[in-house]
């Protein structure tokens, strides 16, 4: 997934399998992010795939930043191994995608939806068997997300504003 100079791909390896020292870097800094709104424009991804860069001395990764679809990614991985493995049905990758993007309109404007069909589609093919692993409700990948809580929950204590909803709320840490 990265190569010799430890940068990644150009394929854009989803947020979901990257090494977690990388991922944990960019869920932290993503709560720190979405917290203070960008005045000139940028979107919340981009800040964080420039601060990532910054902080590790990497170049940008290239194309569109896009949390929104690594997350339609995983929920794609999820829907699949659901109707192919629990449902026991033949299932179009290309149908389920243009299902997840027409549920979450705000993906794309109309004319971007096929595009970003195609984008998904085409890195579920990519990466398949690491996306359904990663999905896979037996999976044992260590739990990243309590630790990055009680990091989160530290910062706001110090008084950095951060939002935690990066978290999901099964892994947060009561208030």
């Amino acid at each position: 997934m990265t190569n010799r100079d430890g940068a990644h791909k150009k394929t854009g390896v989803p947020e979901l399998l990257l090494d977690r020292p990388d991922r944990t870097l960019r869920i932290v800094l993503r709560a720190i992010i979405e917290a203070h709104p960008d005045q000139a424009g940028r979107t919340d991804e981009a800040r964080v795939a420039q601060a990532v860069a910054i902080l590790l001395g990497r170049q940008p990764r290239k194309g569109a930043p896009g949390k929104n679809r690594d997350e339609l990614l995983s929920m794609l991985a999820f829907d699949y191994s659901v109707e192919k493995y629990y449902n026991k049905r033949d299932v179009s990758v290309t149908s389920l995608a243009k299902r997840l993007v027409e549920f979450y309109p705000d993906t794309a404007g109309t004319e971007g939806r096929e595009a970003v069909v195609r984008d998904l589609v085409r890195k579920f093919d990519e990466f398949a068997p690491q996306l359904l692993e990663a999905e896979a409700s037996d999976s044992e990948e260590p739990d990243i997300y309590r630790p990055i809580d009680r990091i989160l929950r530290a910062f706001g204590e110090a008084g950095l504003k951060v939002e935690r909803r990066v978290v999901p709320v099964g892994y947060r840490d009561r208030d």
